[in-house]
């Protein structure tokens, strides 16, 4: 029997390039014992590493300079890798270990932002990023405080060639990434190697704000796309856009942090056009179209759900709704829900803003819906919502628009003979208060959907509903025991008060 082995990989030797600036004598020493910490924890594939701190202190190497010098001092000790570090920045013991996988692969590595401030005890992710980095399209398609930083790997062959421009004061960095991600095999990990501690920064003649940083990193962005030919909204773009924002919105719903009010930053600092997957409903999962501009795929995309309690009560309610009206139906969403719910009701939807109208359509068409009819506008909606001698239960929307374009006079008559289920949008208008006591007058009684805390609470005061931005609201005329059944089928707590 012959015995086959496998060669040994030769070990390699890395060396740690800092510039050592003015006023960062004793951060380059915690700096450096970052990375003996991290030697001691893992060497990776690396046999030897040596130290080139580059003294910087009185400011007139600048950091171009003081980085090339440490490369050509790496590279004449026979180094075949260099991982440059600020002075400012510390390794994360794993560093090595990360690195050994993607040693063959790659001639530089970089991995997440990651931050540390004087009064935290463990650094965080800086968000939102870019996860990850697969081309230098992706690289070039981002605002710069989004990609990469200083700390990573690089093959001293690959540094030789790609010197630090050393007359720049603001964006060499940028300058030689663009070239390393255009020339060599690039990748950003979605792991951290290093850490920036943010209290602290450069300073003496050569230092830059991170004004001037942005403004450099810019304009050397806009001039590399314009090489590439990389043009926005291209279906070339939108790809590595979406790629890149897919992983982001993920990292974030895992988190479980972002608010509903940081959603529009978000969504202009990583934009993502297509398909979001609206998954866990009664009847199954079903999609809507996102041009990066719809609230409802914003909130589910970066969040994970869409004002979940109501989303949920309104399917309870939709399943026991032969006949469903959605009034101001946006772009599907709660129309989507019911049909879920109650494919064997008749649904019918409403909406008057054109654009909204035409991605309701696409919605509905996407999914193969055949129980939902659309109707643009809302001119005789009574008349479509069935005639009041029908024994069947109703169950009626009324979304943003319709509020505001007051259409619940139009269908008051309905409403008062019918008594159908009432779900209202969250809204604290005149408009809202004017339908919360006409209802009233009709029997109805009025519970506040709180989607932050999930609960659904009786309002018996007006102004408790509308000072509360974050509840829809559900009137209704069933018994209390048939309301509680409902409020459990929804996995909701009942409250005393909306927001208890």
């Amino acid at each position: 029997m012959r015995n086959w082995f496998l060669p040994k990989r030769r070990r390699l030797k890395c060396a740690a390039v800092t510039p050592v600036g003015p006023g960062h004598v004793e951060r380059a020493r915690e700096c450096k014992s970052s990375i003996e910490a991290a030697w001691c924890e893992s060497r990776g594939p690396f046999s030897e590493l040596e130290f080139y701190f580059v003294d910087d202190s009185a400011g007139k190497l600048g950091r171009s300079k003081a980085r090339n010098d440490g490369t050509q001092q790496a590279q004449q000790a026979g180094a075949d890798w260099i991982f440059f570090l600020d002075a400012d920045d510390l390794m994360t013991p794993r560093a090595f270990s990360i690195f050994e996988e993607h040693a063959d692969q790659f001639d530089a590595v970089w991995g997440l932002m990651a931050i540390k401030s004087p009064d935290e005890r463990e650094h965080h992710i800086r968000f939102p990023q870019a996860m990850t980095l697969r081309s230098l399209d992706e690289l070039l398609l981002f605002d710069p405080f989004m990609t990469l930083y200083m700390g990573h790997f690089v093959r001293t062959s690959a540094a030789l060639t790609l010197p630090f421009d050393e007359a720049m004061d603001a964006g060499e960095d940028f300058d030689y990434y663009l070239k390393a991600w255009k020339d060599y095999r690039c990748i950003k990990l979605p792991e951290v190697l290093s850490v920036n501690r943010a209290d602290r920064h450069s300073t003496g003649p050569r230092a830059a704000t991170s004004d001037q940083w942005r403004i450099s990193a810019t304009a050397q962005l806009a001039a590399g796309a314009q090489a590439r030919s990389l043009k926005p909204h291209s279906n070339r773009s939108t790809s590595a856009l979406n790629r890149c924002s897919e992983e982001a919105q993920s990292f974030s719903r895992a988190r479980g942090e972002m608010r509903g009010d940081e959603l529009k930053l978000l969504a202009s600092r990583l934009p993502y056009s297509g398909l979001v997957d609206v998954c866990g409903c009664a009847g199954g999962d079903f999609a809507l179209f996102s041009n990066n501009d719809d609230p409802v795929c914003l909130s589910l995309g970066w969040i994970g759900d869409y004002q979940a309690a109501t989303t949920r009560l309104w399917q309870v309610l939709a399943a026991d709704a032969p006949l469903v009206a959605d009034i101001g139906a946006g772009k599907g969403y709660y129309a989507l829900l019911a049909a879920r719910a109650a494919p064997a009701a008749e649904i019918r939807c409403f909406e008057s803003i054109e654009a909204d109208f035409l991605r309701l359509e696409l919605n509905l068409a996407m999914n193969g819906v055949r129980n939902v009819t659309a109707f643009e506008g809302f001119h005789k909606t009574q008349d479509l919502i069935w005639a009041a001698e029908s024994p069947a239960r109703r169950l009626i929307r009324l979304g943003p628009a319709a509020l505001q374009l007051n259409v619940f006079a139009e269908i008051a008559d309905i409403v008062a003979r019918a008594t159908p289920d009432i779900v209202v949008a969250a809204d604290n208008s005149a408009s809202s208060a004017a339908i919360q006591a006409r209802l009233k007058q009709s029997g109805y009684r009025i519970y506040a959907i709180d989607d932050d805390n999930e609960t659904v609470a009786l309002a018996d005061r007006l102004g408790e509903i509308t000072d509360i931005r974050s509840v829809n609201l559900w009137a209704t005329t069933r018994p209390d025991n048939d309301v509680g059944h409902i409020v459990a089928a929804a996995y909701c707590k009942s409250g005393d008060k909306p927001g208890s």
